[in-house]
């Protein structure tokens, strides 16, 4: 049905603004402006029996100020209108973002191809004469509103989409600056190639730069004992499995192999399921793990061998003790002298095995004071040249700065001479009964190592360290050798030709006196090893006054308290015969027993260290309360930290090394006896 406006223009505008009837649910919210009244309602009435909400403006002004408090989703807009006609409003519609997406149909009496074409370049979607078909009008307006409200949603979506498109490439930019700064090496793998590497994963693999990576296959970084199982762990993570954290070996280009950390996840990228493969370096962990593993290793071992030294040195003790109380007795040209000789040396040989073996389990007492290493590498160097004879050069290298370190100078010789003695057998590759001889090189310096290398040492004392280092020219070691090179009857010499205990003996010396020793060497490239003392700074050390021995007997009363039965009475029998009142007892309890029973008037306590139930320590504390002028004098060969040699050295107690002479034994109870009233004290 065609409807007719009424008259195009009206005597004066209505500057108001009107709704619809319809609530806001309708099918849509229309603007109608027209200055002519019978127009606006026509609109009005024909819009809202549609289900339409409709608002109304009579000018161009109160257009413009309705479209701004509440844009609706279409505009009817007249073109002759008095004021702002429907062009400048259309114009003016179309300049606010807000409103220039919302369509605008121009209302026209008469509109000529010219204002229709003006109208289409402001932006209007579509004309309508004022006499218009009611359906053709309302198909029109819904068509346009449809179109309107999927540009409106296709936009949404586009602008979802650039909103989404900013957030990932700001993601991606964390994640890569994130990525960037890692110290693990990150690597990102599409399709079973590495599509991504930090600049990290180029410092671990040796890469120039980490987009030499790019392009591989993940599995080719590891050794080819590794890529199979490498493979193996990605290929069951992207079939939607677990790949956990895992320990593997990398090749790089220079032939070097490096322990990592493995761990990796996937993530879906544009080309598809992707995984993200981590690898941390655990080199030096593993390192500080291997050498925890060793000194524990090293540890047991040397409770063992010190236990095993403790009671090995009572019989010893007693062998050669006895031995000598025998020899003694014999005169002069008995036959049985020479017998009693050979038992005499191979107790002294047995004593020195022993003494190694405390070496090694640190378990020996020290008497260390700080003195120049270099004075005592040239004290050593005359002795050493001897050793190793003419054949192998001998050189020593000592820095010119004082190297003061604290350590016993009998102990530290014998370190020299050990490893002189290992360097010498490295060298002596025979032919024809010929050494080819080699070099011998002794060197000291100072140094103040970095934190790394301390950190895989943290059991040695911080500051600068005296180093000597004896370096031979010898046949090497392999790293299997290595591993094992200070462990004690440790030998890769036939059998007959050494003990194993040089270099354990070495090992537990320098351990003992604070300092670490290592070894470095390779097949046929020579062999160095490197002692680290903490430095000290130069003090003038103690000399022993000059004069005679003190005479080893007197008529002083004793209290000898030995665990060991057989000691017990051998210590009774040569001090008895030194011409002491000796009392004997079991262990502590006893002793204790025999000061009360003795009435107090005991001069000398001597005790061994180790005994089960209160040990010596303990029961010389106890003693001074029934004697307290008493002495004491401590015996053991395994001292079982029960008294340090700092105690030995600064608080003035005494101490006698198991196994001892019986000539030993009197003359050191004769010389506690004698000494200063402070010292030998509890």
């Amino acid at each position: 049905m065609r409807i007719h406006s009424p008259a195009l223009h009206r005597a004066r505008p209505l500057f108001v603004l009107r709704r619809g009837r319809k609530a806001m649910s309708g099918k849509g919210e229309i603007l109608v402006v027209d200055d002519t009244p019978e127009s606006v309602k026509l609109m009005e009435n024909t819009f809202s029996e549609a289900g339409y909400n409709v608002r109304t403006a009579t000018d161009g002004e109160l257009a413009l100020a309705s479209a701004a408090s509440a844009p609706p989703e279409l505009v009817l807009l007249d073109i002759r209108m008095p004021g702002l006609d429907g062009f400048e409003v259309c114009r003016r519609l179309k300049a606010l973002p807000e409103l220039r997406n919302i369509p605008v149909i121009f209302l026209s009496g008469l509109a000529e191809p010219l204002e229709r074409a003006e109208g289409l370049k402001l932006g209007a979607v579509d004309f309508v004469e004022k006499s218009f078909d009611r359906e053709e009008l309302l198909a029109r307006v819904e068509s346009h509103l449809k179109m309107s409200r999927l540009n409106a949603r296709l936009e949404a979506e586009i602008e979802r989409h650039k909103i989404t498109e900013k957030l990932r490439l700001e993601s991606e930019e964390k994640y890569r600056a994130l990525v960037e700064l890692s110290p693990d090496a990150v690597f990102v793998s599409s399709g079973g190639r590495i599509t991504f590497a930090n600049r990290a994963a180029g410092k671990l693999l040796g890469a120039a730069a980490p987009e030499q990576l790019l392009g591989k296959a993940i599995w080719e970084l590891f050794t080819l004992s590794e890529q199979s199982r490498v493979r193996g762990s990605l290929d069951l993570l992207l079939k939607g499995g677990k790949a956990p954290l895992t320990e593997a070996k990398i090749a790089r280009p220079d032939g070097t192999e490096l322990e990592v950390e493995v761990s990796a996840s996937t993530f879906d990228s544009p080309q598809g399921l992707a995984a993200q493969v981590v690898l941390r370096d655990i080199t030096a962990r593993k390192n500080i793990e291997a050498q925890l593993l060793q000194a524990q290793k090293m540890e047991t071992v040397g409770r063992l061998a010190g236990g095993v030294a403790h009671d090995f040195n009572n019989l010893v003790t007693a062998i050669n003790g006895y031995a000598r109380v025998v020899l003694d007795s014999l005169p002069a040209g008995d036959p049985r002298r020479p017998d009693m000789r050979e038992i005499l040396d191979a107790g002294e040989r047995a004593a020195q095995i022993t003494g190694q073996l405390l070496a090694f389990s640190r378990k020996q007492l020290l008497q260390p004071v700080v003195q120049d290493v270099n004075l005592l590498v040239e004290n050593s160097g005359g002795m050493i040249k001897r050793l190793i004879g003419e054949n192998i050069a001998f050189e020593l290298k000592l820095s010119q700065a004082p190297c003061f370190a604290k350590v016993d100078a009998a102990q530290f010789s014998q370190v020299l001479m050990n490893l002189a003695l290992n360097a010498r057998d490295a060298m002596a590759q025979f032919r024809e009964g010929k050494s080819r001889g080699g070099k011998l090189c002794i060197k000291t310096w100072l140094a103040d190592m970095p934190a790394a290398w301390r950190a895989e040492r943290p059991a040695l004392a911080g500051g600068p360290l005296v180093c000597v280092s004896v370096a031979d020219t010898g046949i090497g070691m392999g790293p299997q050798i290595l591993s094992r090179l200070f462990e004690p009857f440790f030998t890769t010499k036939p059998a007959g030709k050494g003990t194993g205990l040089g270099l354990s003996t070495a090992y537990g010396i320098i351990k003992q006196s604070g300092g670490e020793i290592t070894a470095e060497s390779v097949p046929g490239g020579g062999s160095v090893f490197n002692i680290y003392l903490p430095q000290f700074s130069a003090v003038i050390a103690r000399t022993p006054e000059a004069g005679c021995p003190p005479p080893a007997g007197g008529r002083e009363t004793l209290l000898f308290v030995e665990d060991e039965a057989t000691l017990l009475k051998l210590g009774r029998r040569v001090l008895t015969g030194c011409g002491y009142t000796v009392l004997t007892a079991p262990d502590g309890a006893a002793a204790l027993e025999a000061l009360r029973a003795h009435d107090h008037s005991v001069d000398l306590l001597i005790t061994d260290l180790v005994m089960p139930g209160m040990n010596g320590s303990e029961l010389a504390k106890a003693a001074v309360k029934f004697c307290p002028g008493l002495r004491t004098l401590y015996m053991s060969g395994y001292t079982q930290e029960i008294i340090s040699s700092a105690e030995v050295e600064k608080e003035g107690k005494a101490f006698i090394q198991k196994p001892f002479s019986p000539d030993s034994l009197a003359l050191k109870v004769r010389q506690v006896l004698d000494s200063p009233a402070d010292r030998a004290r509890a």
